[in-house]
């Protein structure tokens, strides 16, 4: 029950959205003002959600080694440079990463995020998503995924100390190893889909 509610808030407001201009630093220059004005290829795009992705490097490795685009996404507070990649920089407005991103993506694409909001969208338009901690979102788990975290807010919310939460734990070359292991294991698994 709650997947199907967040699911169609979701989709509701995606299919609400206005249309978005891109724009791209200058080593990559992608601008368009309807995002009708370029379709991507005919082949598997790599969509990520670039604002806060610690594994951007790791991602453009593997991607190289496959021949498939590339395509990051950041807002305007943020500065990227990739000899690899395509930025696509949107505006700095709540979700404006999120929703650039999901117009963007086409069903079997594979999108890269730590954000369970638009691991679901993706999902409901059937492209692939992996979280940066090698974690691949499914339709059997995204629904438990968003239980969990909901859980976890409102206990978050409950508590009546004023202490402040350490945050996410330092990221390891274990964590790099595993989030690549795992990219190339569903790559491989999205190419043979392909192929049969």
């Amino acid at each position: 029950m709650c997947f199907s509610f967040i699911h169609r808030h979701f989709i509701k407001h995606l299919l609400q959205l206005p249309i978005i201009n891109y724009k791209t630093n200058a080593y990559n220059t992608l601008t368009f003002s309807n995002k009708n004005d370029y379709q991507f290829g005919g082949t598997m795009n790599i969509l990520v959600d670039a604002d806060a992705c610690p594994v951007k490097q790791i991602i453009e490795k593997v991607a190289k080694e496959y021949h498939f685009p590339v395509f990051l996404y950041i807002d305007t507070s943020h500065q990227l440079y990739s000899d690899y990649s395509t930025i696509v920089t949107v505006s700095q407005s709540m979700d404006a990463v999120d929703f650039a991103l999901i117009n963007a993506l086409t069903k079997g694409d594979l999108v890269i995020t730590q954000d369970y909001g638009v691991a679901t969208m993706a999902l409901a338009k059937g492209a692939y998503c992996i979280h940066q901690s090698g974690k691949i979102y499914t339709n059997d788990n995204i629904e438990q995924m968003l239980f969990e975290r909901h859980l976890s807010k409102k206990q978050r919310m409950s508590k009546k100390t004023k202490s402040h939460s350490k945050g996410p734990k330092k990221r390891t070359l274990e964590d790099d190893v595993r989030f690549e292991t795992s990219l190339r294991k569903l790559i491989v698994d999205i190419v043979s889909n392909f192929e049969s």
